[in-house]
């Protein structure tokens, strides 16, 4: 965070060629994310890299955004992406079973039940 910006400066790079960044489990890199905000806005930016991390770990997502043949293409795809997403808060996730859909059914975005 800094303090020359009023608003939320952010870059999604797809490189031609993966590259070995040193990124955990020794994976290739192909996207790079920048992300620059105000100071006070740590949450917001946050939100941002969950959507993101979430994104990147879709096949359909990475598929598609390969396939892209411009920049204007890509932002249709990641567009897209982000409007067919739910992002869930961990917080209101249970164990296992609730990210598999599975469970006792119920509202748990509003059961504050848990430990």
């Amino acid at each position: 965070h800094v303090d020359f910006l009023d608003k939320p400066l952010m870059s999604f790079v797809r490189l031609k060629t993966c590259l070995d960044l040193g990124a955990e489990g020794k994976t290739p890199v192909r996207y790079l994310f920048f992300h620059f905000g105000p100071r006070g806005q740590a949450a917001a930016s946050e939100k941002v890299g969950k959507a993101l991390a979430g994104i990147l770990l879709d096949e359909d997502f990475i598929s598609a955004s390969l396939a892209a043949s411009s920049s204007r293409h890509f932002l249709r795809v990641l567009a897209c992406q982000l409007d067919c997403m739910t992002v869930v808060p961990h917080s209101h996730m249970r164990g296992h079973e609730t990210a598999n859909g599975g469970g006792s059914g119920g509202d748990r975005a509003t059961d504050d039940s848990s430990p």
